[in-house]
């Protein structure tokens, strides 16, 4: 199955501040923005930290990771949730990423559609829009409809980067705002297939082993 990095990028500024003294500290706000897929985990963080630091009131938004990165370039957030930074990327001018969790992309289907299993080359042709019945690979009987994300998206960026190799997603394919419109979609729809973070799952829809 690909996998897909978690990072989150902060401001190289940030990571010099440091507590003052033993005052009791001022209220203050931290501001993070971006991955969707991240959200979940993160509001598990925060409330972590707030238990320790209840002073800090963090503020967790989605939005995608490139809205999250156009945010924290404008100075509206501390934080940017990044779901994809190519392994040899650098993280861009000025920020510093900071991993913090690894997750893979998960390829998911209608429960009822049998199809046992992909090639990556497969898996490219379905999202090349070359592939017009799922019976050519073993699925049940039906043309494909393809859920792809929003641009911007750190998943469809680990998508396209790991699985399309250049190759551009078919504009006939469904484009879903976040992970859980994906899940909902694929669930409702028998020929759909669609891509999330494994950490999206349910058992609403079912993992094809790529």
């Amino acid at each position: 199955m690909p996998r897909l990095g978690l990072l989150v990028l902060l401001l190289l500024a940030l990571a010099a501040c440091t507590a003052r003294g033993s005052e009791t500290p001022a209220p203050t706000a931290l501001r993070i923005a971006g991955s969707t897929t991240m959200a979940p985990v993160l509001n598990e963080l925060a409330a972590a930290y707030q238990t320790r630091q209840p002073h800090v009131l963090v503020d967790v938004r989605g939005g995608g990771s490139g809205a999250g990165m156009a945010e924290l370039r404008r100075g509206t957030v501390d934080l940017a949730a990044v779901a994809w930074l190519a392994p040899d990327a650098a993280a861009p001018a000025g920020l510093d990423a900071v991993p913090v969790g690894r997750d893979a992309v998960a390829i998911i289907v209608h429960p009822q559609n049998p199809l046992p299993g992909l090639t990556i080359l497969q898996l490219r042709a379905l999202y090349r829009g070359e592939t017009l019945d799922w019976a050519a690979l073993d699925g049940a009987g039906g043309e494909p409809v393809l859920v792809s994300r929003e641009e911007g998206s750190g998943t469809r960026a680990a998508f396209e980067a790991l699985v399309m190799g250049g190759d551009r997603v078919t504009l006939n394919a469904i484009v879903m705002p976040n992970t859980s419109a994906v899940v909902d979609y694929v669930a409702r729809h028998r020929n759909a297939i669609g891509y999330v973070s494994a950490a999206a799952l349910t058992e609403d829809v079912r993992v094809v082993p790529v």
